[in-house]
C-alpha cells in the first residue's frame, strides 16, 4: 500500500497525539455565566443580559433578556427584570427569540403537556400554548402538570387538581410532588408518604422525607438516614445511607460514613466510596470528586475522566461543562476505541475487520490512481466521532467531524479480478447527537469532484467502492 510521505506522518501523528485521550475540549468559553445543555441549547450570560447557544458555541439567541428558562414544548419562559424595583415580567419566546406569549405574568414555568403555570397579581394559574386562560389565577403555589395531573397550594394545604381545575385530592397536606408510578409523594403532621388519585394512603406516611417513585422505587429518610422502598412500601435497600441518590444506569450515588461511592439493585457497592462526592450517571458517566478535584467514573468504576476540573457537571447532548484554572468550557468524552478498530489487516475484505453489518454502500468509478478526499460533518455538527478505514487499513482513528473539511490522499490499485479492492468504510465511533453518524466526502478524481454522505451506526458500517 503507497500513501504520500505527508499523509502518513499527518495521521500518524493525529493516531498518537489522540489514541490514549478519554475526553477533548469541544470549545471554551469567555461568557460571564452559561449552563449545562438541553435539548441542543445552553443557557448564557453577558452582564446581566441572558441569551442561548448551541453545541458549537456559537450565539443562538443573542442576550437580550434577564429571565430565561430552558426551551419547553418548543417555547421558552423569558423576560425582564426591573433592578430599581426589582419588579419582573416574563412570558415566552420561540427558538427566533420572539415572544410569542407576551411578558405580562410575574413568574412563568416551563410549558408543559400544552400548558403553563404563571403567576400574576400574587396568585398562581395556568395559560394555554396559545397565552390564553385556562385556568385563572387563584392558587397560592402550582406545579407544572405531569401526566393530567398539577399539585396545588390554596387555603394554605396542597392538593392535586386535573386540568379542568377540580381538585381530584382535597388540599387537606403540607406538601404535595407530582405523581409518578401513579402515586403521590405527600406531606402530613411532618411525615412523607405516597397517596393514591383516590386519596388514599397507599403507603403510611412514617418517613422523614421521601422522593418521587423513579421506575419502581423512591428514595426514603428515617432516623436521619436514607433507603429505597418499592411501590409496596417494602424497604428494598436499607435506611442505613447519611445520603442517597435514585437509581441511574442501573447504580445509584450513595453517602455512607462521609465517602461516596455507587450501590447496585441489591444495596451492595458497585464502586467503592472513596469519594468526596458523587452524582448520578448521566450518559452513562458518573461525576466524582477526589482530591479536591472533579472527574468522572464509568459503570465499572473506571476515573475515565481524569480528576482535574474545579467545577464539573453532568453531561448533557454529549457535552459536560467544566472549569480549569485556565479556561472554562465543554468538554466530549472519547469513549475506548472497539478493539477491532486497534489492528490494521492490509488487503483484508471489509467483513473481516468488524462484526458489524457492511451496508451495499455506493460505487464511485475514477480514472486517476490517486484520488484526494474531504470529509466533514453532513448538514449540522452534533459531536460525530469516526475511524475510517482503507483496503484494511485505519487511516483515521477517532476523529471528530466539524465543518471545516479534513483532507487527505489514497493511493488505488488496479485489480480486475478483485472489483472490491479499492474501498473506503466509515466506522462510528458513536452516534452523536442526532443519530446516525453522518459523514460528507468529496471526492476529488483529477478535476472531477463528486459528492458522496455515508451514514453508520454502531451495528453498520457505510462504504465506498472505487472502480479504477
Amino acid at each position: 500500500m503507497k500513501y504520500t510521505l505527508f499523509l502518513f506522518f499527518l495521521l500518524n501523528t493525529f493516531h498518537q497525539s489522540f489514541a490514549q485521550e478519554t475526553y477533548r475540549w469541544a470549545f471554551t468559553l469567555n461568557f460571564d455565566r452559561f449552563n449545562d445543555f438541553d435539548n441542543g441549547l445552553a443557557i448564557i450570560q453577558i452582564g446581566r443580559e441572558r441569551g442561548f447557544m448551541d453545541t458549537t458555541g456559537n450565539i443562538f439567541i443573542k442576550p437580550k433578556f434577564h429571565i430565561i428558562d430552558a426551551f419547553s414544548e418548543n417555547v421558552a419562559s423569558a423576560g425582564f427584570t426591573d433592578y430599581k424595583t426589582m419588579d419582573s415580567k416574563s412570558g415566552f419566546i420561540d427558538r427566533s427569540g420572539n415572544f410569542v406569549i407576551d411578558p405580562d405574568f410575574e413568574v412563568t414555568s416551563p410549558m408543559q403537556e400544552g400548558f403553563a403555570c404563571v403567576k400574576y397579581r400574587g396568585l398562581w394559574g395556568y395559560i394555554t400554548n396559545t397565552g390564553k386562560w385556562k385556568l385563572f389565577p387563584k392558587f397560592e403555589e402550582a406545579n407544572v402538570f405531569h401526566q393530567g395531573y398539577a399539585a396545588v397550594k390554596a387555603k394554605g394545604k396542597w392538593g392535586v387538581i386535573n386540568k379542568r381545575g377540580q381538585f381530584i385530592v382535597d388540599n387537606d397536606y403540607e406538601y404535595m410532588l407530582n405523581i409518578s408510578d401513579n402515586l403521590f409523594a405527600t406531606k402530613i403532621n411532618g411525615l412523607w408518604g405516597f397517596l393514591t388519585i383516590q386519596s388514599k394512603f397507599k403507603i403510611k406516611p412514617t418517613y422523614t422525607s421521601a422522593q418521587s417513585f423513579q421506575q419502581g422505587r423512591a428514595v426514603v429518610e428515617q432516623n436521619r438516614k436514607f433507603g429505597m422502598i418499592d411501590l409496596d412500601g417494602k424497604m428494598v435497600i436499607p435506611a442505613k445511607f447519611d445520603r442517597l441518590f435514585n437509581f441511574t444506569s442501573q447504580l445509584a450515588a450513595a453517602k455512607l460514613n462521609g465517602k461516596w461511592g455507587y450501590i447496585n439493585s441489591k444495596g451492595e457497592w458497585a464502586i467503592q466510596p472513596i469519594y468526596q462526592e458523587a452524582f448520578p450517571f448521566s450518559e452513562n458517566l458518573g461525576r466524582v470528586k477526589k482530591d479536591g478535584k472533579y472527574g468522572y467514573v464509568t459503570a465499572d468504576g473506571t476515573l475515565t475522566i481524569p480528576n482535574i476540573f474545579n467545577r464539573a457537571y453532568d453531561f448533557h447532548d454529549q457535552l459536560a461543562r467544566v472549569y480549569t484554572d485556565q479556561k472554562k468550557g465543554f468538554i466530549r468524552y472519547i469513549p475506548p476505541p472497539p478493539p477491532e478498530t486497534e489492528a490494521d489487516k492490509p488487503d483484508a475484505a471489509p467483513e473481516e475487520l468488524t462484526q458489524r453489518s457492511i451496508k451495499s454502500g455506493r460505487r464511485i468509478k475514477v480514472r486517476n490512481s490517486k484520488v484526494t478526499v474531504k470529509i466533514f460533518d453532513y448538514k449540522k455538527v452534533d459531536g460525530d466521532i469516526i475511524s475510517l478505514n482503507f483496503k484494511g487499513s485505519w487511516i483515521m482513528k477517532d476523529y471528530t467531524l466539524s465543518k471545516q473539511p479534513y483532507e487527505f490522499t489514497i493511493d488505488l490499485e488496479k485489480d480486475r479480478n478483485n472489483p472490491n479492492r479499492n474501498y473506503l468504510m466509515l466506522y462510528a465511533m458513536n452516534l452523536g447527537r442526532n443519530p446516525p453518524n453522518t459523514a460528507q466526502l468529496t471526492i476529488i478524481d483529477g478535476q472531477e469532484e463528486k459528492q458522496v454522505v455515508l451514514e453508520s451506526d454502531l451495528k453498520t458500517c457505510d462504504i465506498i467502492y472505487f472502480d479504477y
